[in-house]
């Protein structure tokens, strides 16, 4: 006979007897993920400058109202938001958005070290990403592929499909484990 284990019992840590130095693994509620495609007939700086008003450098975010938007290239972005219906300045450009809610889980790595750890595993060069005021990353993680964001870099959010999510998470709760030993 098979039994199910719950995985999360026995990697998660405990909570309650964690202080602000200890890293820490946890998911977030993930209202609404739309990217944003360039197609034939409209840009990114197009939709940009008619739904933010503004233009946008690769690695940056924008926040207005409940929505966030990260610019992963120039060609491609991603719209975080709690609410699931999107405004109708965004909607009017239907040809150029996807709903990929569905696909991805949001984690969230906090700590005063959630930094400095990551730059261990990471792909990318972290440090000159935020020297140079980006506020995002799109990199591997172990092998894991994934969409790094923040707004403070003691709380690091990773947005990773959700078909290796459990397994993703496993693999950061173990890597915690290891970097506090």
């Amino acid at each position: 006979m098979i039994e199910a284990i719950d995985i999360n019992a026995v990697t998660q840590a405990p909570e309650g007897n964690l202080d602000d130095d200890e890293l820490s693994v946890h998911e977030n509620a993930l209202g609404s993920l739309w990217s944003v495609q360039s197609n034939k007939s409209d840009s990114l700086e197009d939709f940009l400058q008619a739904t933010f008003s503004t233009e946008l450098d690769q690695g940056v975010i924008l926040q207005k109202d409940d929505y966030r938007l990260i610019q992963l290239s120039p060609y491609r972005a991603l719209i975080i938001s709690e609410a699931i219906a999107l405004p109708q300045a965004i909607a009017n450009y239907e040809s150029m958005l996807t709903d990929v809610s569905h696909g991805y889980c949001e984690l969230c790595v906090t700590g005063k070290q959630a930094i400095e750890f990551l730059r261990l595993y990471i792909s990318a060069d972290m440090a000159k990403a935020i020297d140079s005021g980006s506020f995002s990353l799109s990199c591997l993680l172990g092998q894991y592929s994934c969409i790094l964001w923040w707004h403070d870099i003691n709380e690091i959010h990773i947005l990773v499909e959700r078909s290796y999510a459990q397994s993703f998470r496993n693999y950061l709760n173990h890597l915690i484990q290891r970097y506090h030993w």
